[in-house]
């Protein structure tokens, strides 16, 4: 039997009747139904919401906004799968992993940043090591020996067994909402934290980052209320609503990433503004993953310019690679006995810089402390 038996898809069986504009989300996104699975054809993008039933009218309205949004791409491919009941939670990292199986994204939209949690379990079962980058003015790294909640989700994906995590980032934490001991925690495990204003001073930087990322969590807390009001949470500070929807595109269009989740609204309690936002987060990240380019092989000389970096102070010599047409940059790490994954990692122009000055890139240091 499949996983759709779990889903309420009724909102989107309705919302499939209106007359939505040509060329809209609306008049092109797809049931995700039994036929999907009978002709084995399966969307890129797979979007669903899990909540309570009483948070029906709320992704309704979402939905509402989102399908009224315009697609400017011929290959678009998504579905909704509809709404998921938040007490079936169990089921999810099973739906999560079936759904990457058959190639799609699943685009997961909740209240509860907790089911991130589930997001990550799907990796485990299947065997997958991955990074994850989390967006959220929270680091979220709180008792481990609490149930699992909003606040301690991470923690909980690091002390799961079998682990599979091999680098956790946070984007956007701002340092007066966090325990001193947290932000510690993150240095210990040799983690990356970008603070809110590291960040803004230099948007761009966070490209290679994105690229790296397979599993990305949006929480809407990042975002500062002047933009989408939280009635709940008030966020004096955060990121500009376009420097969100920047940032999530980033992750989009990164060929690495498989899944996501935005999470954040509260049924009957958001803004209209902070609902609109967030459809076009989703409309952003979606656009990222249909503008996608091939990278290609990295020792084709057609694609990439190769430039070896001695560093005189460091006995070594990094090897940076430039993709010849969209300019994105990438750079070598040492062997490690095929113990973890590529050893290229995804880097920016600045890394190269700094390397040519005779500095080491933080990002190379960082992550070869992880493979040690």
């Amino acid at each position: 039997m499949s996983f759709i038996q779990y889903f309420d898809a009724e909102s989107v069986k309705e919302l499939k009747q209106v007359q939505w504009p040509k060329n809209s989300i609306g008049s092109r996104i797809e049931l995700f139904n039994d036929e999907t699975f009978f002709n084995n054809e399966f969307p890129k993008c797979v979007i669903f919401f899990v909540g309570k039933p009483k948070h029906v009218n709320a992704f309704e309205l979402l939905r509402n906004y989102l399908y009224g949004l315009y697609v400017h791409h011929q290959a678009f491919s998504m579905a909704d799968l509809g709404d998921f009941d938040i007490s079936q939670e169990e089921q999810l990292p099973e739906i999560i992993k079936s759904l990457m199986s058959y190639g799609c994204i699943p685009i997961i939209i909740s209240p509860y940043k907790y089911v991130a949690y589930y997001n990550y379990v799907a990796y485990c079962l299947a065997e997958t090591n991955i990074n994850i980058s989390s967006v959220d003015a929270y680091l979220n790294f709180g008792s481990v020996a609490e149930n699992l909640s909003n606040n301690n989700f991470l923690a909980k994906i690091i002390e799961h067994a079998p682990n599979y995590l091999f680098n956790l980032t946070n984007l956007g934490y701002q340092i007066y909402l966090n325990d001193p001991d947290e932000i510690s925690s993150y240095d210990k495990l040799n983690f990356d934290t970008y603070r809110l204003g590291q960040i803004r001073n230099s948007l761009v930087e966070i490209e290679p980052v994105m690229r790296n990322t397979d599993m990305l969590c949006f929480d809407l807390s990042s975002i500062r209320t002047s933009d989408a009001h939280h009635n709940d949470i008030p966020m004096p500070n955060g990121f500009y609503a376009e420097e969100a929807c920047r940032i999530i595109r980033y992750a989009g269009i990164s060929n690495r990433l498989s899944s996501a989740g935005v999470y954040g609204l509260e049924a009957g309690r958001e803004s209209k503004d902070l609902i609109m936002l967030s459809a076009q987060l989703i409309w952003h990240l979606v656009d990222g993953v249909f503008n996608r380019t091939s990278d290609g092989h990295l020792n084709n000389s057609y694609l990439y310019t190769v430039y070896n970096v001695d560093l005189a102070e460091q006995d070594m010599q990094i090897t940076f690679y430039k993709h010849n047409f969209n300019e994105k940059w990438w750079m070598s790490l040492p062997a490690n006995n095929g113990k973890k994954r590529s050893q290229v990692i995804a880097c920016s122009y600045s890394d190269y810089e700094k390397a040519i000055k005779g500095e080491l890139p933080n990002s190379w240091w960082t992550t070869f402390r992880k493979l040690v």
